[in-house]
């Protein structure tokens, strides 16, 4: 079974010194080099922490209320991190759009609507609570991993 990647203590420094071997080549002075690995870490994160977080902190919480097989888990990761991609940071899409998307593939669509609100209740302006409540998605109810 393959090792699981976890953010730790020394996930930052091992990723900064990473980052640095990359733009520490000939020509390239060490401290401008140094200077963008440092801001590439920051970077990562920040975007490493919010996902991180949601997951953590309030999915996982919402799949184990609803006694959603972990056999299932991914696929309701992939749409929390979709969600949150699209409609928080690229606002390219709304959150219906997702919803119906992820239910067109199978998942259930009450379970959808748990992740969303549960993360609209922990993150304050997170994700605007403006869905509609329709069912007018195919596949709704007895999809994957329902209760």
């Amino acid at each position: 079974m393959p090792r699981k990647r976890r953010y730790g203590i020394t996930s930052a420094m091992r990723y900064q010194l990473k980052a640095y071997r990359v733009h520490k080549i000939d020509g390239i002075p060490e401290d401008l080099a140094n200077l963008v690995a440092l801001n590439q870490t920051m970077a990562w994160s920040t975007g490493f922490g919010m996902f991180h977080r949601v997951w953590e902190n309030v999915v996982k919480r919402v799949l184990q209320e609803l006694k959603v097989g972990k056999i299932y888990w991914g696929l309701y990761r992939a749409f929390t991190c979709q969600v949150l991609s699209k409609t928080v940071e690229k606002k390219t899409e709304e959150i219906d759009l997702v919803i119906r998307k992820f239910a067109n593939l199978g998942l259930d669509i009450d379970v959808l609507r748990a992740i969303v609100n549960a993360i609209q209740q922990a993150e304050i302006g997170l994700i605007p609570a403006t869905h509609e409540e329709s069912s007018e998605v195919s596949g709704a109810g007895g999809g994957a991993g329902g209760v």
